[in-house]
């Protein structure tokens, strides 16, 4: 996909996007000359940074873990806490280092990159709120002019070009730090901005030779002072050392954005050629400033501004409640499914099975602050965790009895456990929230015979509450007493004023069809994820639906084995019919069955014809699919597709060294469960798309995702055959 990139006076223009300034954010980069633990310089560089108010932080020549600490605690912190460190590895001879806002960024990982004299550091965030994921490459090349230095930079940023060029296309990458390049013809400079690789980086301001000519005064960072002290050096600003390059990804809208014209030289007029930045007059920065950046540093910071597209609404959105293993006690859990082509935010996601008609205890109390039901007599009443999703055609678990038990039973880790289980699984899940104080109260668990599942949607402040499904379950076929009819009710719950508010009509319980429960080992599963005769307005649902209206006896099966965090298979791996959530535009798509018709018009009626892409290293036109493959494939609109064939229960996948496209089988598989004897696969790779790509830990059965190998090999896919072990 081309991104067209103009240049304008030192920036980059985005032409044709549409992009919203609320969350621009200022990235400061700056050598701080040996820094450690002394403090002597500490409220020098506080007037630095509280001049500038920067979101990020990188630093160049931090020498211990010490003075890591001493910039975070005595100059970002000083006075507050609103800076955060990001994970430090310590260099043989300096580090470099991050600070962040924890209020604007998840910090994700710091990798070194190998290199001599100083290793490159990989720091990965996400912004908050929009969960745009980027990476900053820090970096202090080797030093002084000579041609044995050039071409050790050079091997330095061809060790970096590796790193990049395995990037996804369209990633978003900055690369900052202490460059010593003396001008933009040395070959360490054009190898970072050589197009023959996708991992180049864009500079900002104009190329040229920088170093000792006035023509670039206003962008020298190095040196801020004519006379030696502090082992700095000296001879006054005469060279560009210090730079912000970006990424081709910057240009994407509502991804990570350059703010055209927003690369500042800190403290830099254009008037100190060969002179001390605090010779007077500066006409960039106060005088009590430009001391400060004279006697902190040898280097000036430079800062650039980024812009990163907003943050999607939270909607109500339909989800589906998928499964449900009552038995044994151990394996129990429940599965919802998210049918759209969009991702679903959980935060405000509701799960109980406690309604309780004898003590007026009804989940829809919860509005009033009680007898909402849960926390006793094994009844749960959990709210999703905060911040937790669900992406289009994603299967998600609730394990009931801990994340320990469940991966004993299932070979893999729930989603979500319902309360800390105490154990130390591989990967412990996150715990579902109590809905009120004491609606979990570390216990809950699903009746065997008869039970209401009820997964529902609250602001927090209105006074209804939408259903969003609504599962019942009777070995008599008769419905069960937890069953719930909210017609006539009538409350006011915390919203301004006194006025209340009445629930449509629901089913009459006795009217109301369950589905039937499933004998030890087995599972009672959805089967129709159309929801059958459901009535579709009139309700209290999501949508509007009446949700208690579905003929839960014949849109689920009890015949069949648990397959947790995946679709449906027949017992015996017969047809599978697998959901697919489409989004208009580009789509990865997989064939993850066998069905009677491979081509991609059979499977996929409504995608623009022509638009079938694979990848064997480059890009190729197709027609059909092969299980195993990933492909590109366009539709005009958001639309659903139905997978439909024979399971597909196990592949061997062939993988060839470095990026490959790549699909699934009829079950998710998680990374971590993937068999790979050789060990080829790189950790973190896994990369799926959504309108942006998005990192993923599990292949989604319909879905195609890029993954990385080191080496060529073969992999293993395989589904769980056997349900979950008995236990007391």
């Amino acid at each position: 996909m081309m991104k067209w990139i103009f240049y304008v006076l030192g920036g980059i223009l985005l032409v044709g996007a549409t992009l919203l300034a609320q969350n621009q954010i200022r990235l400061l980069n700056y050598n701080l000359l040996n820094y450690d633990a002394d403090t002597t310089r500490n409220a020098l560089f506080r007037t630095v940074v509280q001049a500038n108010d920067p979101d990020i932080v990188v630093v160049q020549e931090v020498l211990s873990t010490a003075g890591k600490n001493n910039f975070l605690n005595n100059v970002l912190n000083h006075g507050g806490n609103q800076y955060q460190a990001g994970a430090f590895i310590l260099d043989s001879i300096s580090s470099n280092a991050l600070y962040y806002k924890s209020a604007k960024f998840i910090f994700v990982s710091n990798s070194a990159i190998p290199t001599t004299p100083r290793d490159i550091n990989e720091f990965t965030l996400i912004s908050f709120p929009t969960l745009t994921t980027f990476r900053i490459y820090a970096l202090h090349l080797k030093a002084e002019q000579g041609a044995a230095n050039e071409l050790q930079r050079l091997a330095e940023v061809q060790a970096l070009r590796q790193v990049t060029d395995a990037l996804l296309p369209g990633s978003d990458f900055i690369v900052c730090g202490d460059f010593n390049i003396y001008t933009a013809a040395e070959a360490a400079y054009a190898a970072l901005l050589s197009q023959a690789g996708p991992g180049y980086a864009l500079d900002p301001l104009p190329a040229g030779n920088w170093h000792a000519n006035p023509s670039f005064a206003a962008i020298h960072t190095q040196s801020t002072r004519v006379r030696a002290f502090g082992n700095g050096s000296t001879g006054g600003l005469d060279d560009r050392f210090d730079m912000i390059l970006l990424s081709q990804g910057v240009s994407n809208p509502g991804g990570m954005a350059y703010v055209a014209g927003s690369y500042t030289t800190f403290g830099n007029d254009g008037f100190h050629f060969n002179d001390s930045i605090n010779a007077l007059p500066n006409l960039a920065v106060p005088p009590e400033v430009a001391n400060a950046l004279h006697y902190a540093s040898d280097h000036l910071p430079v800062l650039a501004s980024f812009q990163f597209g907003s943050a999607p609404p939270i909607v109500k959105r339909k989800l589906l409640l998928s499964e449900i293993v009552v038995t044994p006690t151990a394996g129990e859990f429940i599965e919802i499914y998210n049918p759209n082509n969009e991702m679903v935010e959980l935060g405000n996601c509701y799960l109980t099975d406690a309604t309780f008609a004898g003590n007026g205890s009804y989940y829809y109390n919860i509005v009033t602050g009680g007898s909402a039901g849960g926390g006793s007599n094994f009844d749960f009443h959990a709210r999703f965790p905060e911040g937790a999703s669900i992406q289009p055609g994603e299967y998600q678990t609730v394990a009931l009895a801990g994340d320990l038990n469940f991966y004993n039973g299932y070979g893999m880790m729930p989603t979500y456990e319902l309360y800390e289980d105490g154990n130390s699984a591989p990967q412990d899940a996150p715990n579902m929230r109590e809905a009120l104080p004491g609606s979990i109260n570390n216990q809950g668990t699903l009746t065997n015979d008869d039970e209401v599942v009820i997964l529902y949607y609250w602001d927090g402040a209105s006074d209804l509450v939408d259903d969003v499904d609504y599962l019942i379950y009777d070995d008599a076929g008769l419905p069960p007493n937890e069953a719930v009819d909210k017609t006539g009710v009538v409350i006011d719950g915390p919203d301004p004023g006194t006025t209340p508010s009445a629930y449509l009509n629901d089913t009459p319980i006795a009217g109301q069809v369950p589905a039937p429960v499933a004998s030890i080992g087995f599972s009672t599963h959805r089967i129709d994820f159309s929801e059958g005769n459901q009535t579709v307005s009139g309700g209290n649902g999501v949508t509007g639906g009446n949700e208690t209206s579905e003929n839960l006896n014949a849109t689920f099966t009890s015949a069949s084995l648990p397959s947790p965090n995946a679709p449906w298979n027949p017992p015996g791996g017969g047809t599978v019919n697998i959901p697919v959530a489409i989004n208009g535009g580009w789509n990865l798509v997989g064939l993850s069955c066998e069905p009677p018709n491979r081509h991609y018009l059979s499977l996929f009626p409504t995608a623009i014809a022509g638009t079938l892409f694979g990848f064997e290293g480059a890009y190729v036109a197709d027609d059909s699919l092969e299980a195993g493959r990933g492909y590109w494939l366009r539709f005009p609109a958001p639309t659903a597709a139905t997978l439909t064939g024979t399971a597909l229960n196990s592949l061997a996948l062939p993988l060839a060294e470095g990026w490959n496209l790549i699909s699934g089988i009829s079950c998710p598989v998680a990374f971590n469960a993937i068999s790979d004897p050789a060990n080829i696969l790189i950790s973190g790779t896994l990369t799926g798309f959504n309108g942006a790509y998005v990192p993923a830990d599990t292949i989604q059965p319909g879905r195609g995702y890029w993954l990385r190998a080191r080496a060529s090999g073969v992999v293993s896919l395989n589904c769980a055959t056997t349900p979950g072990s008995s236990a007391p």
